[in-house]
């Protein structure tokens, strides 16, 4: 049950990533310093995370159905 919970857990975490990227892709390191600029890459970054996200709960259905 434990190994469930943590790759539910990553795939949540995916998708708050993914959601976080495609609404602010500029981001400020207040300890480093630095600007951090993925909006080039926004869209298909995005995507990735919620593709991982998506596979590891298929994954998880999968084990359980």
């Amino acid at each position: 049950m434990k190994v469930s919970a943590l790759v539910i857990g990553v795939a949540l975490t995916a998708i708050f990533f993914g959601t976080k990227i495609l609404i602010n892709p500029i981001w400020y390191s207040s300890k480093y310093h630095a600007k951090i600029d993925v909006s080039l890459v926004q869209y298909p970054l995005a995507c990735l995370f919620f593709l991982i996200a998506g596979g590891l709960l298929f994954y998880e259905y999968k084990k359980y159905k």
